[in-house]
């Protein structure tokens, strides 16, 4: 029996690591930023200062800050990624011929890092490419007179990065806010062909982080003095969507025999 199970536990954990993961590939975030990163070296190269086109390069990090929330969040977010990174460059430069003060700034940047984006529970990968940057910039050449130089360069780049990462409200200003939307329906759909079977359960909880998901990118994509139809209707139909919700807990919950697929088709 326990060879049983050994085995069994054994195949399941080859299953996981061996499953595919079923989300479309990011294609569009991750040509944007090798983009992002790329141009201010090629700029560089172009110009005959590699050199500062890789310092400037380090600037595309903030790209990878971006996440899929409204583009008035990500325009303050992004360029507070912009300013951090352009500080602990400077910070790094001028640092860079003292250990103890790199060690010591190297654990605040990192501890600041962490709070604010644990405290303010904000989307990204933290403090890793704070402290990255600022590790790098202290194994350059020891040159603090470069200090701003290398800090306007990252700045620059990160204003690009910045350019990037908004370009697509010119396109589709409540892109972020109707992908959100159509999330809750596609998990709607998905709740209402789970009613009768052991995935109900599963599927309500996933409702229900994806209803305060899109809630929380509603409340944070309005501005009270620039209301759109585009958003009043997206807010509507999330409106619709937890009455729906509501009303499926509360009436098929204990439901034994599956809905007819239609009802999720049509959702």
């Amino acid at each position: 029996m326990n060879n049983s199970q050994s085995n069994n536990s054994v195949l399941s954990i080859i299953k996981q690591a061996l499953q595919v993961n079923k989300k479309p590939f990011p294609w569009l975030k991750a040509f944007s930023a090798g983009v992002a990163a790329a141009l201010p070296v090629i700029i560089g190269l172009a110009f005959g200062h590699l050199q500062y086109g890789l310092i400037a390069g380090l600037g595309g990090f903030a790209y990878l800050y971006v996440f899929n929330v409204p583009y008035a969040q990500r325009a303050k977010k992004i360029f507070s990624v912009v300013l951090a990174l352009t500080l602990v460059t400077y910070l790094g430069t001028i640092s860079a011929p003292y250990p103890l003060a790199v060690a010591i700034l190297m654990g605040i940047i990192g501890a600041t890092a962490i709070f604010v984006f644990g405290a303010l529970k904000i989307a990204g990968p933290s403090a890793i490419f704070f402290v990255l940057v600022f590790a790098m910039t202290t194994g350059m050449p020891v040159n603090p007179d470069e200090a701003f130089l290398r800090a306007g360069l990252v700045f620059l780049s990160g204003c690009l990065s910045w350019v990037i990462a908004m370009f697509g409200w010119f396109i589709n200003p409540e892109g972020p806010e109707t992908g959100m939307v159509t999330r809750v329906f596609l998990q709607l759909a998905n709740l209402l062909d789970s009613v009768g079977t052991v995935r109900f359960t599963e599927n309500k909880h996933k409702m229900m982080d994806v209803l305060n998901e899109s809630g929380e990118t509603l409340s944070a994509s309005y501005i009270p003095w620039r209301t759109t139809d585009m958003f009043n209707r997206l807010y509507l139909l999330n409106r619709y969507a937890h009455q729906m919700f509501i009303t499926i807990v509360e009436h098929f919950s204990n439901a034994e025999t599956p809905l007819p697929k239609e009802l999720g088709q049509a959702t």
